[in-house]
């Protein structure tokens, strides 16, 4: 029984972590000309001067000229430290669902498979953080550089409606630095 509700915890867990805003695009970091972050996200829109990226409930325009780099794809360490996690959750339960071992208690079971799990999830997270394809875009700032990523990402992201923008208009926050 307690394995069943841990499991539905689980389940509904990831359902609605899934609940997220349908109609952003593709996750980037942006990188200043100084080569600093300055701001991650979904992008919303693009236009010929700005960048508009939704991250935390909000949405943040970004100009042009302070755009230097620009990442795709989620850094290698939320991809290690995720397979790290799930393997360590993974390997718990399955660990303390068994019987009792012959030197340990079920506690000190699902600990010990927690720490399997996490070592093979580490092992997991970094064969697939290896084999993304991450792409960086340098744009430092130029308006060429600019329109040959827009047109890269105009094929992978999903149209906008103008709702959706002008729903988020009133808590733009615009990137000054």
């Amino acid at each position: 029984m307690k394995f069943f509700l841990l499991f539905f915890f689980v389940l509904t867990a990831s359902v609605s972590a899934q609940n997220l805003h349908q109609t952003t695009g593709p996750f980037i970091r942006v990188f200043n000309l100084d080569g600093q972050k300055i701001a991650n996200g979904k992008i919303v829109s693009m236009t010929t001067d700005t960048l508009r990226l939704y991250s935390a409930k909000k949405v943040r325009d970004i100009p042009l000229e302070k755009i230097g780099l620009i990442k795709t794809k989620r850094a290698m360490g939320h991809t290690i430290g995720l397979g790290a996690a799930v393997g360590c959750i993974l390997g718990g339960v399955a660990a303390y669902a068994g019987d009792d071992g012959l030197f340990m208690s079920r506690g000190e079971f699902a600990v010990a498979g927690g720490i399997l799990g996490a070592a093979a999830g580490t092992a997991t997270g970094s064969v697939i953080a290896i084999t993304k394809k991450r792409k960086v875009y340098v744009i430092n700032g130029d308006k060429n550089r600019w329109e040959l990523f827009r047109k890269s990402m105009s094929s992978i992201m999903p149209k906008v409606s103008e709702d959706y923008n002008d729903a988020l208009q009133p808590e733009t926050n615009t990137i000054h630095q």
